[in-house]
């Protein structure tokens, strides 16, 4: 998930409705979809396919096949076909605001503010104020372009537009924060929760704001609400564990919680390393194998869990030569911890002496071993 996403599908179409459109200016009809064979939008981006097939010249045929491939997350389509279109027709908004909108979901925020602003200008130049849904997003990218006092400026607007609309609160939450006014920074995110409560970014926020200020208790309490209301967010599920293990005697649920955010985010080491590690204390030598394993193949560098995979393939497995393996990895990694440079003499000894036993040698030797036995023992007899 992008921390920062751009509009949701349906949410593009109404940024396109919303965004108050220019008249055609050229002569180039576009031709209608047709509604009753072309009915989904694989269809209709077929049918304009080859409509561009025939005609190379038409940019609105571009512009409509630009914003159907953003409707189905398809950015990069877009962006291509709405390149084209402006290469053909330069002074349509809309075609830059298409344009800032591929660009939020690539998350080059800056590309896409500086496209906004070409179709806010072109507007503003025709009379036609923007819509309400163009604040909220100027102020969005505003926002993670820094520029707090015209992000500020248009969310403001947003609000007075929006007032039931979670994500202009977020991002009033977060200027509040980052001036550190408390009270308005709790009030828009709790706002924004309020409207949305399945809204992981508004949770982290205001999980943060209380750590920052040394508020572990009500952290934990959001957390908790958080991974309640947004169910398979390993952020937050990462995130409430951390804060479990900083409380008393909570291991073990913070540990469920950290195990259940790594079996969703296979490639996250630190879940797995976590994990992993817990499970080889508590003597779970399966799960630990199979976590440790999987941080490894993120990390390879973490000599502590090279160690731990080691000892459970020495002593659980029996099987010596991954347990070198394992040891001699950590070796390389920390060279002078002599309880791992001793780990590897010893394994080395009991290989070779795996080793002798397979070979014909050690079957003299028994043989030798057992004559001697039975020499001394005879000796014995005797003299009793």
């Amino acid at each position: 998930m992008r921390k920062f996403k751009g509009l949701s599908f349906l949410g593009l179409w109404v940024a396109l409705l919303c965004w108050q459109c220019t008249p055609q200016e050229d002569n180039q009809p576009m031709p209608p979809l047709p509604d009753a064979t072309n009915n989904n939008i694989d269809k209709k981006i077929a049918y304009l396919s080859k409509l561009i097939q025939d005609n190379q010249t038409n940019a609105e045929v571009f512009f409509q096949r630009a914003t159907l491939n953003l409707s189905i997350g398809k950015e990069n389509l877009a962006l291509i076909d709405i390149d084209r279109a402006l290469a053909l027709k330069s002074n349509e908004p809309n075609y830059y605001w298409v344009r800032a909108l591929a660009l939020d979901q690539r998350s080059d925020f800056a590309g896409a503010l500086a496209a906004a602003r070409k179709a806010e200008n072109m507007n503003l130049d025709k009379g036609i104020q923007p819509s309400p849904n163009t604040f909220k997003l100027m102020g969005k990218w505003h926002y993670l372009q820094k520029d707090t006092a015209a992000a500020r400026r248009y969310l403001v607007a947003a609000q007075q537009s929006f007032p039931d609309h979670a994500e202009v609160y977020y991002y009033l939450g977060l200027l509040s924060k980052d001036a550190g006014d408390s009270v308005r920074t709790v009030s828009n995110l709790r706002t924004a929760i309020g409207l949305q409560s399945n809204y992981p970014q508004a949770y982290i926020a205001l999980i943060d704001f209380y750590k920052k200020r040394g508020s572990r208790r009500w952290a934990t309490a959001v957390a908790a609400e958080a991974v309640e209301q947004c169910p398979n967010q390993p952020q937050l599920m990462e995130t409430y564990a951390d804060l479990l293990m900083l409380g008393e005697k909570r291991e073990v649920i913070a540990m469920q919680w950290y195990q259940r955010a790594a079996d969703l985010q296979p490639d996250n080491w630190r879940l797995h390393y976590i994990v992993g590690m817990y499970h080889q204390r508590e003597q779970h030598y399966n799960e630990a194998e199979k976590y440790l394993k999987n941080a490894l193949a993120n990390k390879p560098d973490l000599e502590k869990a090279l160690y731990s995979l080691g000892t459970i393939y020495e002593y659980q497995r029996k099987n010596l030569p991954d347990a070198l393996t394992q040891y001699e990895l950590a070796a390389k990694i920390t060279p002078y911890d002599t309880t791992i440079t001793y780990s590897v003499r010893r394994v080395k000894k009991k290989i070779a002496y795996e080793e002798y036993k397979q070979s014909p040698q050690y079957i003299l030797d028994q043989m030798r071993k057992r004559k001697e036995e039975d020499a001394a023992r005879l000796l014995q007899q005797q003299n009793q």
